[in-house]
């Protein structure tokens, strides 16, 4: 019982040296950074991929003016899987999409602490850096009530709090399921920022 307490705190406290032997064992490499297609807003969407023992991730982190990123990821799902869900959801009936699946691998935190290693990494080179990102509805209804709070939000914003709070402030929307974190000192001389921030975040919801 005392090595699982152990094994748990470890996993809810980031360490940099954690996030490094995730990376290590999960995979992680850098693919490729794109230009942006038509109507999208950002400047580079720079695409990462790691894998678990069930699943294939690709991560998405867009780049925006400003140093403001956006950080996305889900597990690559087969192309019935997508053609049976927009069924579902033609139907009126639930669905999931990519971000909203759940995989079942009960590994959260673990996948966390390697999206907040790579935003440490970020901060080396652009160290006045904000961040935004959003947490899927564990299922989807088309419904608005699918924009409210995640269970998945909640405790990515703890865990980003304690590792991130004296520098970044976050801030999160009740009626939408995302959070920016903003640097403090940017946020302080630039208070519009916040609004800017949220409103990129709010185009992915």
């Amino acid at each position: 019982m005392r090595e699982l307490i152990r094994t748990l705190l470890k996993e809810i406290r980031f360490s940099q040296e954690r996030a490094d032997e995730l990376k290590k064992k999960f995979g992680w490499r850098f693919v490729q950074s794109d230009r942006p297609k038509s109507g999208k807003l950002y400047n580079k969407n720079h695409i990462y991929t790691f894998r678990t023992p069930k699943y294939k991730y690709n991560v998405y982190i867009e780049e925006y003016d400003y140093d403001f990123f956006i950080i996305s990821f889900f597990p690559k799902l087969n192309k019935d899987f997508y053609v049976r869900q927009a069924r579902m959801a033609s139907a009126g009936q639930k669905y999931y999409d990519e971000y909203s699946y759940l995989t079942k691998e009960n590994m959260p935190l673990q996948i966390l602490s390697l999206m907040m290693g790579q935003m440490k990494e970020i901060l080396k080179d652009k160290p006045y850096a904000s961040f935004g990102y959003f947490g899927a509805p564990d299922i989807k209804t088309g419904e608005d009530d699918d924009l409210f709070n995640t269970k998945r939000v909640r405790v990515y914003n703890q865990m980003i709090y304690d590792t991130f709070s004296e520098t970044h402030k976050i801030i999160s929307d009740p009626t939408f399921s995302g959070s920016v974190i903003i640097n403090k000192e940017v946020l302080e001389e630039y208070p519009y920022f916040k609004k800017y921030c949220l409103d990129i975040l709010e185009t992915h919801l």
